[in-house]
């Protein structure tokens, strides 16, 4: 159903919302690539006697490429779901960041009980205490992407059946 009766500050503030979008996620994507590093460093396991040197380029890429869709997967599970009121826009942001959370800890952790349980008994031998194990992180890349989807279709259906529940099946165009 078109609703010809918005006015002219809400249909400019619609033509406003793509615009932030796209600016924020440029943000993001300069942000992944220069501070890809340095963040993976910190989101690595720490696990005694082996040290990661993070490499790969196209990861780097990958990961600023998620960071930048974030803002613009927020925007169409906006769209699609009809969240138009600023609690339900941050419950949505909400869901998103905490699933994105459950896989990178998911992740995390699967990591960490790899190196512990599998590589280091196998490297830390004959009387090494210490190695250097390079690691390309393109799974985390992987992983950020996956908690993202999943948390806007998570979001979508959590307020798309709200709106099916109260009776607001109106979809503004």
């Amino acid at each position: 159903m078109i609703d010809f009766n918005r006015t002219y500050t809400e249909m400019k503030l619609t033509k406003k919302i793509p615009v932030w979008t796209l600016f924020t996620s440029v943000i993001f994507f300069i942000i992944g690539l220069t501070t890809f590093t340095q963040l993976l460093k910190l989101l690595e396991p720490t696990i005694e006697g082996i040290e990661f040197v993070i490499t790969g380029r196209w990861t780097a890429f990958l990961f600023s490429l998620t960071l930048a869709l974030i803002p613009i997967l927020i925007f169409i599970t906006w769209q699609l779901s009809g969240i138009n009121q600023l609690y339900r826009k941050i419950s949505s942001i909400s869901i998103i960041i905490l699933t994105i959370a459950a896989a990178l800890l998911a992740r995390h952790q699967q990591v960490k009980i790899f190196f512990i349980h599998v590589v280091k008994p196998l490297v830390l031998t004959n009387g090494k205490t210490h190695v250097i194990y390079p690691i390309d992180p393109r799974n985390f890349a992987y992983y950020l992407f996956g908690g993202l989807l999943i948390g806007c279709v998570l979001s979508n259906l959590i307020f798309r059946h709200y709106r099916f529940i109260t009776g607001q099946h109106d979809v503004r165009i």
